[in-house]
């Protein structure tokens, strides 16, 4: 990822979590980061709303077609599997322990991050618009 673009999303930010809205799945992960994050670290972003596609770009990532998650610590772009692993790093109690992952090729992970982001919709399901949080948890969005 290239951290050489400005971008201020990222720059008024330390830690992005990029989700596509309108998935569920993708929705149901954002709920579960919200009831784990007990310290507010990360901040989360629909990739269909204008701030989100300004992080896209940043990332030099394709505004149209979203078939990844990405996370952004600190102006570092992280992606599919990747992000995932780097995300749950962060989280207290034993999550972090999933990071492991991180030592099995990125290859490899991706190759099942890949089916699962292709197959969100017919998984989980779509819905007609983003997700929208609750009133206590609308500042940690973006």
């Amino acid at each position: 990822m290239t951290e050489s673009r400005k971008c201020k999303v990222v720059e008024e930010n330390e830690h992005i979590i990029l989700f596509d809205g309108l998935c569920n799945l993708c929705s149901a992960w954002v709920k579960f980061l919200v009831n784990r994050d007990p310290k507010s670290v990360f901040r989360f972003c629909s990739v269909q709303s204008s701030s989100g596609k300004e992080v896209l770009t940043y990332l030099g990532l394709s505004v149209e077609q979203i078939e990844t998650m990405a996370y952004v610590q600190h102006g570092k772009g992280f992606v599919r599997s990747t992000a995932f692993l780097q995300v749950v790093k962060k989280l207290p109690a034993f999550w972090p322990i999933l990071s492991v992952g991180l030592y099995v090729p990125a290859f490899i992970r991706d190759k099942i991050y890949n089916q699962i982001a292709k197959n969100r919709y017919r998984i989980a399901g779509k819905r007609d618009h983003c997700l929208m949080p609750s009133e206590s948890d609308r500042e940690r969005f973006i």
